[in-house]
């Protein structure tokens, strides 16, 4: 769920993964202002006093629905430092509540740079944004930046010699459409 505050309240948007009816899930809550959505998405809207006991709701009913969540695809475009600081605004981030991962399909590799006598790699697609993978395995050693098919990984802000730059922490490389 992501909220965006207004001066009226909270405007809502909701997916869900597989086998989590949000309908079903918002059902049990009576103070939205407006709501609609079918299994997968909702949207809605909260005054902002209702704000607290519909994080508690939420807290009774997702609990046993907690799972990890499939990486969000976005485009290297859409990673910028606004777009990756609005995600602190979620945090705290921890146990159950992780910082969402992110693919990049088709990433437009520009080149790869190995660091630490290879144990580490730096993508840099074609936009300009830079991907790392720290402690990356054999098997992506040898890829060539025409072989990426996607990255998936935690986006952050780098900050190196007081310039920030956005980027993303890879935990995936793929070669193939997945």
């Amino acid at each position: 769920i992501l909220a965006a505050r207004g001066q009226s309240g909270l405007k809502c948007s909701m997916r869900s993964p597989e086998g989590v009816d949000c309908m079903d899930l918002l059902k049990g809550f009576d103070r939205f202002v407006t709501l609609g959505g079918h299994s997968r998405a909702a949207g809605f809207s909260l005054d902002l006093k209702d704000r607290d006991d519909f994080e508690a709701y939420l807290k009774t009913v997702t609990v046993p629905h907690a799972q990890k969540a499939d990486p969000l695809d976005v485009k290297a475009a859409d990673l910028t430092i606004p777009a990756i600081r609005q995600l602190d605004a979620l945090r705290p981030f921890g146990t159950g509540f992780e910082l969402p991962e992110l693919r990049i399909q088709d990433p437009a590799v520009a080149f790869v740079r190995d660091l630490s006598a290879g144990r580490h790699r730096r993508y840099v697609m074609e936009n300009g944004l830079e991907a790392m993978r720290f402690n990356q395995p054999d098997s992506e050693k040898a890829l060539s930046p025409d072989q990426i098919r996607w990255l998936t990984g935690k986006p952050s802000v780098n900050v190196w010699m007081q310039t920030a730059r956005p980027q993303l922490i890879l935990s995936a490389v793929g070669t193939s459409q997945e």
